[in-house]
C-alpha cells in the first residue's frame, strides 16, 4: 500500500484595475502662459478657498473684477500676501484705478498658511463668497463671472502696515484672462470631475500540490490506495 499526501495552500494573486474615485477637494485652476503665476481654488460652505502660486520672493498678489474687458484696474478686489522673513501676510485690497490700491479697511480674506521656497512664494487663502461691503469687494454668487487679474513682485515684501500696496511690481509682472471665469461653477465641475486610481485587487486561489509517498505517513489529507 503506497500513501500520497497533497498539502492545499492559498496563493494570492493581485490584478491591477482601474477605479473612478471623486475626490471632494478638488481643485479648479488656472495658470498664466509662462507658469510663473498659478491660481487654484475649490467651493466649500459659502466660502472659495484659494492657494495661489508666484515664481517670486516677494508679494504674489490675485485680483478679481466684473468690470467689462477687466482693464485699468477698475473695481480690483485684490488679495497680497507673502512670507517677510519668519512672518506670513495677506491684506484685502480695492483699486479704482490704476496706481498703487489702497488697502480696504476690513481684510475679507483669510490667511490660511504661506510659504517661500526655492524661488516660489505660495499662499493659501480663503474667503467668504459675500461680504457686505458691495462697493470695496466682488459679490460671489453661483452667477457671478469675474476676470482673474494677478501681479507679483519678484524679490520685495509688501508692507502689511502701509495704507497701499507697493512696491510696484513693475511693467511685466503681472496680467489677466482674456475671458471671464465663473469660479463657484468651475470649482464644482473640478470636484466632480473623476480621477482615475490604479488599485491592485486581490484574487485568492486554492492549489494541492501533491508530495513525494511516504509508507509511513498515515496523517495524509488524501490517501490513496494502490
Amino acid at each position: 500500500m503506497a500513501f500520497a499526501k497533497n498539502y492545499a495552500f492559498f496563493v494570492l494573486i493581485l490584478f491591477p484595475c482601474s477605479l473612478h474615485v471623486v475626490h471632494a477637494l478638488n481643485y479648479a485652476m488656472f495658470s498664466s502662459g509662462d507658469g510663473n503665476f498659478k491660481l487654484h481654488w475649490t467651493y466649500s460652505n459659502n466660502k472659495l478657498l484659494f492657494n495661489m502660486t508666484c515664481k517670486a520672493t516677494g508679494w504674489c498678489a490675485v485680483g478679481f473684477t466684473e468690470n467689462p474687458g477687466g482693464r485699468g484696474m477698475v473695481n480690483y478686489d485684490i488679495a497680497a500676501g507673502g512670507v517677510d522673513g519668519n512672518t506670513s501676510y495677506l491684506e484685502d485690497y480695492w483699486s479704482n484705478t490704476t496706481g498703487q490700491p489702497p488697502k480696504d479697511a476690513v481684510n475679507n480674506f483669510q490667511l490660511v498658511e504661506a510659504m517661500e521656497m526655492g524661488g516660489y512664494t505660495s499662499v493659501k487663502f480663503e474667503r467668504n463668497l459675500t461680504t457686505g461691503e458691495a462697493n470695496l469687494d466682488v459679490q460671489f454668487t453661483m452667477n457671478t463671472e469675474v476676470y482673474i487679474v494677478w501681479a507679483m513682485h519678484p524679490t520685495d515684501d509688501a508692507d502689511p502696515t502701509a495704507s497701499n500696496l507697493s512696491p510696484y511690481h513693475g511693467n511685466t509682472n503681472r496680467g489677466r484672462t482674456t475671458n471671464k471665469r465663473n469660479l463657484i461653477a468651475e470649482a464644482m465641475a473640478a470636484a466632480m470631475t473623476p480621477t482615475t486610481t490604479t488599485m491592485m485587487m486581490p484574487f485568492t486561489s486554492l492549489v494541492s500540490t501533491p508530495q513525494p509517498t511516504d509508507p509511513n505517513d498515515n496523517d495524509s489529507l488524501t490517501t490513496q490506495v494502490e
